[in-house]
């Protein structure tokens, strides 16, 4: 499928207000993506499953899997996650992180 020029201008500007800060690779030629991005001059966090589309290079595409929340509501969406760690922690689940050296 090749880009038309309005498409590719589209994802160009979508390119330039969307910046990965985190990366959680889950094998597989799969992996959750978190970025920060502005749209219509709001700021937002996403979380989305992506996939590696490619046959020979890699070529990684965004699911609809996922979420993007306006970034005032990041501190309600660590509460949550903290929670569910400390739920799985609870019931042995996973194991708790190492310390982090300072």
């Amino acid at each position: 499928m090749s880009d038309t020029p309005a498409r590719s201008s589209r994802l160009s500007r979508e390119a330039e207000a969307s910046r990965t800060v985190g990366v959680v690779s889950l094998g597989r030629g799969r992996e959750c993506r978190v970025s920060r991005s502005t749209f219509k001059g709001r700021e937002y966090v996403d979380v989305r499953l992506w996939f590696d589309a490619g046959e020979v290079e890699p070529e990684w595409r965004p699911t609809k899997k996922g979420c993007s929340l306006p970034l005032i509501e990041l501190p309600a969406l660590l509460s949550a996650l903290r929670k569910a760690e400390a739920d799985a922690l609870a019931a042995g689940l996973i194991e708790a992180p190492p310390a982090v050296r300072k």
